[in-house]
C-alpha cells in the first residue's frame, strides 16, 4: 500500500522526511517549488511503483493539489488539522473516489491538550453547520 502524508505547513515536511528515513521509507515530497514537469515525474513515481523500487509515501501540501486524484494509494494520513470539514472532506476525496479499488483508511493525527483539539473541533462544528444549511436548502427554495 502507499501513503499520503498531509502537512498544511511545508516547513514541517523536512522533520517528516527525517523520521521516516530514519526507518527506511522512501519517500517523495510534493512542493510549490517543483516544476510541473518534476511534479508530474514525482506523480508518476509514487503511482507507478513496486514492491521492491519507487516511493511509498508522498507528503503533500495544499500547494499543487488542484484537481489532484491519487485512487493509486489508499492510505492518509493528516498531520496538521484542516480549517474546515469542507476542506477535509475534499482531501480524503482526492484517494476515495473511482476509481479506487482498495479500503480506504484515513488517519487524523489530533494531540491532546494542543490547539489542536480546538482547531478539530471548530472544523467540525462548521461541518456540521454546512450539512445542516444544505439539508434545509430544499425547504428554503419552496418560499
Amino acid at each position: 500500500d502507499r501513503v499520503i502524508i498531509y502537512s498544511t505547513f511545508p516547513l514541517s515536511n523536512q522533520a517528516l522526511i527525517n523520521v521516516l528515513a530514519l526507518y527506511d521509507v522512501a519517500v517523495i515530497e510534493l512542493n510549490r517549488t517543483m516544476t510541473l514537469k518534476k511534479h508530474q515525474a514525482a506523480l508518476d513515481d509514487f503511482c507507478m511503483l513496486t514492491w521492491t523500487t519507487g516511493h511509498h509515501v508522498l507528503i503533500i501540501c495544499n500547494v499543487g493539489m488542484v484537481g489532484l486524484n491519487l485512487t493509486c494509494t489508499n492510505i492518509m494520513v493528516i498531520v496538521d488539522t484542516t480549517w474546515s470539514a469542507l476542506d477535509d472532506e475534499q482531501l480524503c476525496g482526492r484517494i476515495f473516489q473511482y476509481p479506487q479499488q482498495k479500503q480506504v483508511h484515513i488517519y487524523h493525527l489530533i494531540a491532546l491538550a494542543t490547539l489542536d483539539v480546538f482547531l478539530n473541533n471548530i472544523s467540525f462544528d462548521k461541518g456540521q453547520l454546512h450539512s445542516a444549511f444544505m439539508e434545509c436548502m430544499d425547504e428554503i427554495s419552496e418560499y
